[in-house]
């Protein structure tokens, strides 16, 4: 066989290398021309109208205010407060707009469920009436305060990269706030001028009241996308609910040397609520691409 000259292996390996070229020039220059479909990575898109629900523990204060007396059946006490708490469940829609890494929205949402406490307290009273009389009166109180229905309609703004969202969000809340009361008196003569000693006057009032308090809210969350469509995460929300005036109309009965007396009364008490609390894990479905 004849051996190839120096002068012709160069350009056999030179031909080569320009039909290695050749061979994959020009599928990378179809994807990089006007018409390419190439993408260097995927893309997850955030936008969309989206449903879902969520569950979650929440806890918060409440503070019962401005007792006044009624009768020998009424409370005594100025304030009471509630360390409330409970599983709250519910269900959120909404709609996002992306706009390159950020993330901007509006959602409503409301849950089921309550936050409650309840608080029982004694007072005992020694008195000595105008008469002369020395009587002790012993009343005891119990309350209860339970948190529901809170809704939240707020608007969104978070920073996405790859399947993750980080969000904060801010807007309106409210909630139902129901309170009841029962109150227990028992006044006994321990001393009587004018009165038998030993005689007692038995006295009991209940009642209870609900309103609709509102406010506002802001929070945070972290959203992953398990799926195109389907994303899991979790927020925090702090609630903060306006005072309210409740009025409820108490039933009140008096037993007074054997004479029962049963009337009705209003009772009207401040409900503050402060610093609510809650945690949630959300599933949402989006539609959308």
């Amino acid at each position: 066989m004849q051996m190839l000259s120096c002068g012709s292996r160069t350009l056999l390996v030179t031909a080569l290398a320009l039909s290695t070229v050749g061979l994959f020039a020009p599928g990378r220059a179809a994807a990089d021309g006007p018409y390419s479909t190439y993408k260097p990575y995927a893309a997850y898109s955030w936008s969309g109208f989206y449903v879902g629900g969520h569950a979650g523990y929440g806890w918060g204060d409440v503070n019962f205010l401005d007792f006044g007396p009624v009768l020998d059946g009424g409370f005594t006490i100025d304030r009471t407060p509630f360390r409330a708490d409970g599983v709250l469940a519910g269900g959120q829609i909404g709609y996002q707009q992306q706009f390159g890494r950020w993330v901007a929205g509006v959602e409503l949402s409301f849950s089921g469920g309550q936050l409650s406490d309840s608080a029982s307290q004694e007072l005992v009273q020694p008195f000595t009436l105008l008469s002369g009389d020395k009587i002790v009166r012993d009343e005891k109180d119990n309350l209860q305060a339970r948190v529901s229905q809170l809704f939240l309609a707020t608007a969104r703004l978070g920073y996405s990269w790859d399947r993750w969202l980080a969000y904060g969000k801010g807007g309106f809340a409210s909630a139902d706030i129901k309170t009841a009361f029962q109150a227990n008196v028992l006044t006994t003569v321990v001393q009587g001028v004018q009165l038998p000693t030993g005689a007692t006057f038995a006295g009991q009032s209940s009642g209870s009241s609900s309103d609709r308090h509102s406010g506002w809210t802001l929070g945070t969350g972290l959203e992953y996308m398990v799926a195109r469509n389907v994303t899991f995460g979790v927020e925090y929300n702090f609630i903060n609910l306006q005072d309210r005036t409740q009025t409820a109309n108490a039933t009140i009965s008096e037993n007074i040397l054997g004479t029962i007396k049963n009337v009705t009364a209003p009772i009207t008490y401040r409900v503050e609520p402060d610093d609510i609390h809650l945690v949630t894990a959300r599933l949402s479905f989006k539609f959308g691409p």
